[in-house]
């Protein structure tokens, strides 16, 4: 292993209530509270962890993206120092020097062509709608001096000179919903190699319209790419007195697609609440996007009217089509219609292999799969032995868990409905978190996953609350499977051990498909009617426990509320040895990052060495600190005896098969 080289990493990202966090805005919140990203590093000494952490504030728009140093210590994990860097500090003028060498980068529209974003190079059409005063009233003749203002330039905004655009704190829009992704060497990279060159790169989406890649090392940019679906809508963003909105706010993926040696690095991106739209772009080279690699194509209403906002996360896969014939695609659900609505229930795989140039066919390089529902989540998928998806699975806000099969070839099965979430008294409980799935005993999945929905602000008041729940659906994944029902499952409940800490109990249970067998477990969230608890962000399984942080809505709109941290054995629904749930006040609507770690003990009665697992759940909190403070966290620790587990994690299937693993 190189130095340098990412040896572990995991993410931590902020809930799916994008719209509600809106409202940070209008409340003047100061925050580092957004998407996070913990890496863990190998370098000449010890292993060195940093922590990334994106930001915003309001009113003037603006973010940041920040690199802290952490060290490890017996409680957990804690942040110490100041920032090493910010990527928002390196445009600091205001005389328009600092941003005159950035490379910017937009789609032309006819060709699909990587294009340099500057005015000469846009359409008559972009050119126009750039030239239109806020609100498209009326063409005001100022496109070119907006294209400047969108690409850095700082003297055309208001208070310098005269300046007539939004004033801004920083370049870099603020960062809400986009959770930083890291790119970085793979393991068989050689010097000799295109991967060997890669610079370890950070991307992440802002609400300047624009996807960025920054330097690892040192938090410069290396591009930025401004969605040409965007265009025509971004002018407005630079008035003075335009309601503060999302531009780019959606979740990314990033996957090496192709065959070793001669793979490319994809990155997919939603626009999330900024438009209806997802871009795939060749990363391979971030030093040289757009001269190398660039834009593969953008997909958006205008090529298929039932796509949404897209706010879950994109995945990239390869799908058998027909038999021999494997592709590559960015799997979507269709996402919301407008804000808090539900749209369309749909499934969307988009070609990676599409041409430049070429327009988007239904059933040629994309394929839409359709539910019968509405508010279609983020899917989960479910690879085979050879690799390609098997199955997908994905819940919509009518509380509907959908299966879609992809094991044999086109044309695809419609989607079952494998399972109805409802509370005890029969009503539906919206999904929008992304399932997780692990493998079942004996055969199947456990399909995991926690029910409510934070879509717009008024959803957390005291008048909007609900009973929500959180599922584990045991799937046969076989043709004809009637739908599950919550009778057929085996109850736990939540105990009060303390002030505010809960034990998790309930009867024992096997799985499979006799009579006296059950389908699953389920646990009612503890008296949610009042603290509005419910789970809108996807949990974490790894190293035999499932872990994952509700969410309770704070009774003031501009707070961020808190919630309670989980630590349960995906197959039995229990809690792990000796945890417990517990409220915690800071981290608000954070989800937990997991570190694992190994301890050696004292020999056993063999006289072999006993190794045991120790989990560490990080809990960043951030509150209402400054952006300029360090981050703060609370961990939990749990020590787990080192042993065969009895589940493995659906995404290690081809693994776990080779080497026998149950299924």
């Amino acid at each position: 292993m190189k130095p340098g080289q990412i040896i572990f990493m995991l993410l931590c990202s902020l809930c799916g209530n994008v719209h509600a966090q809106l409202k940070s805005f209008a409340c003047g919140i100061v925050s580092e509270g957004s998407p996070e990203i913990m890496v863990t590093q190998q370098v000449a000494g010890p292993s060195a962890q940093w922590l990334y952490r994106a930001g915003f504030e309001s009113p003037s728009w603006s973010g940041s993206l920040k690199k802290y140093p952490l060290r490890s210590a017996s409680s957990g994990i804690t942040a110490i120092g100041a920032a090493l860097w910010d990527a928002a500090d390196q445009w600091p003028g205001v005389d328009g020097v600092s941003a005159t060498g950035r490379k910017i980068w937009t789609r032309d529209s006819t060709s699909g062509k990587t294009i340099e974003f500057l005015w000469e190079n846009l359409t008559e059409q972009q050119k126009k709608r750039l030239n239109e005063a806020p609100g498209g009233a009326r063409p005001d003749g100022f496109g070119e001096q907006r294209v400047s203002y969108l690409r850095g330039q700082r003297d055309a905004e208001l208070g310098n000179g005269t300046g007539i655009f939004r004033p801004r704190k920083s370049v870099l829009g603020g960062i809400l919903n986009s959770t930083p992704v890291l790119a970085n060497h793979p393991p068989d990279a050689s010097a000799n190699s295109l991967d060997g060159n890669r610079r370890e790169t950070i991307y992440v989406g802002a609400n300047d319209g624009m996807l960025h890649a920054f330097a690892a090392a040192d938090g410069k940019e290396l591009f930025a790419y401004v969605p040409e679906f965007l265009l025509p809508e971004l002018g407005s963003s630079t008035s003075s007195a335009a309601t503060p909105r999302s531009w780019f706010d959606g979740k990314l993926a990033l996957q090496d697609v192709g065959p070793s040696g001669a793979s490319k690095t994809i990155l997919a991106a939603a626009a999330g609440t900024g438009a209806k739209g997802v871009v795939a772009l060749d990363v391979s080279r971030p030093d040289q996007f757009g001269n190398g690699s660039g834009v593969l194509w953008e997909f958006s209403d205008a090529d298929d009217p039932e796509m949404g906002y897209v706010t879950g996360s994109p995945s990239i896969a390869t799908f058998q089509v027909r038999p021999g014939e494997r592709r590559n695609f960015v799997v979507v659900s269709s996402g919301q219609a407008s804000a808090g609505l539900a749209g369309p229930g749909r499934l969307f795989l988009l070609a990676l292999d599409k041409p430049a140039g070429v327009r988007w066919q239904r059933d040629t390089n994309y394929f839409k799969l359709a539910t019968g529902a509405e508010g279609l989540g983020a899917a989960a998928l479910v690879p085979d032995e050879n690799g390609t998806v098997a199955f997908v699975y994905a819940g919509d806000l009518g509380g509907t868990l959908w299966r879609f099969d992809f094991s044999g070839a086109v044309p695809w099965p419609a989607a079952t409905h494998l399972f109805s979430a409802m509370d005890a008294r029969g009503n539906a409980q919206p999904i929008v978190a992304k399932p997780s799935v692990v493998f079942a005993p004996g055969s199947g999945y456990l399909i995991l996953f926690g029910t409510g929905r934070l879509l717009a602000t008024e959803e957390g008041l005291a008048t909007r609350r609900k009973p929500q729940s959180l599922y584990a659906v045991h799937d046969m994944a076989k043709t004809g499977q009637p739908a599950i029902v919550r009778s057929a499952m085996v109850a736990r409940a939540a105990r009060q051990s303390g002030k505010d800490t809960y034990l998790i109990d309930g009867a024992s249970f096997s799985y499979g498909a006799g009579a006296s067998d059950r389908k699953g477990w389920y646990l009612d969230f503890p008296d949610a009617m009042h603290t509005g608890e419910r789970q809108v962000d996807p949990a974490l399984a790894d190293s035999g426990l499932m872990v994952f942080r509700s969410l309770i809505p704070a009774a003031d709109g501009c707070d961020r509320g808190d919630g309670r941290n989980y630590f349960l054995d995906p197959l039995t629904g229990l809690p792990a040895s000796g945890a417990v749930v517990t409220r915690t006040s800071t981290g608000g609507q954070v989800a937990p990052v997991m570190l694992s770690s190994f301890d050696r003990s004292a020999s056993g009665a063999t006289g072999g060495a006993i190794l045991s697992r120790r989990i560490t759940v990080l809990v960043p909190a951030f509150g209402k600190q400054s952006v300029a403070a360090a981050p703060v966290s609370q961990g939990a620790v749990i020590g787990m005896p080192v042993q065969r587990l009895g589940w493995h994690e659906v995404s290690n299937w081809p693994d776990g098969w080779r080497a026998g693993a149950p299924r």
